[in-house]
């Protein structure tokens, strides 16, 4: 236990390099800018994250690591984005809800990557959180983030699936979606058995608005689920006398258009 105290303790160099404004420094003197980033780098530890969770395991060191828990969660400079959400789901689960707090404020950073940002959304599935599907409804909602909005709606899907395919049929019927989406939910809700997205496939494919490309593509979509209706699309859209040398090639390499 006193191993794991003093482990936690931000030394003199850490606090040191924490202090530095990489910014500031790169402001006023763009040269020192390597240095400073080695000091900067050399504070954070995320190894005290793990020795203050472990404090909680001990009736007389759990105060302590919780406090620790909440420093480190909260110190950018001393903590990576991952120790920081790891620090504030430990305090979660020692009964400290401003955790749940800060982890959902580190998701609606939109100054984070995407991919990271959905991590941490994971981490309050994990934790049965309703606040998740919440955060990932308003990213749904605001078509946030280029990517991120559609990523958020997959994992809608795999944490609640019902609710999750019924988002899916909502954006493949959305029209201000761009085509590419809405056949990407129609696929997602074909997928999980559910015929509306096989039929939604077939309206796209079927679709002359639809780009080329896209038409083609989902007709692979079509004929990689076994749909019945497969060889029907491909054999009209092989028809149409507007399809380029490239999307009749591609059809014919489908076993089922040999035909065509």
């Amino acid at each position: 236990m006193e191993k794991l105290k003093r482990h936690i303790k931000v030394g003199r160099q850490a606090r040191f390099g924490a202090s530095i404004d990489i910014r500031a420094v790169n402001e006023m003197d763009p040269g020192s800018m390597p240095m400073a980033e080695t000091f900067a780098a050399l504070a954070i530890d995320d190894s005290r994250v793990d020795s203050a969770d472990a404090l909680l395991a001990f009736a007389e060191s759990r105060a302590e690591g919780l406090a620790a828990l909440r420093e480190l969660a909260h110190s950018p400079r001393l903590t990576s984005l991952q120790g920081r959400v790891a620090a504030a789901t430990a305090m979660v689960r020692a009964d400290d809800e401003s955790g749940l707090d800060l982890i959902v404020d580190l998701a609606s950073d939109p100054g984070q990557d995407d991919d990271d940002r959905l991590g941490i959304v994971w981490q309050l599935i994990r934790l049965h959180r309703p606040r998740a599907l919440a955060l990932l409804d308003s990213w749904i909602d605001a078509r946030a983030g280029g990517d991120l909005w559609f990523k958020a709606a997959l994992m809608v899907v795999e944490t609640d699936e019902a609710y999750g395919i019924a988002r899916m049929k909502a954006i493949a019927g959305d029209l201000a979606c761009p085509a590419r989406t809405r056949i990407n939910a129609a696929y997602v809700t074909a997928l999980r058995r559910d015929p509306r997205g096989a039929e939604d496939l077939v309206r796209f494919a079927r679709d002359p608005d639809v780009e080329e490309r896209l038409r083609v593509v989902t007709v692979h979509l079509l004929a990689e689920l076994g749909h019945p209706s497969a060889r029907t699309v491909c054999d009209e859209l092989a028809q149409d006398p507007n399809l380029s040398n490239r999307g009749r090639k591609s059809l014919r390499r489908l076993p089922l258009a040999q035909s065509s």
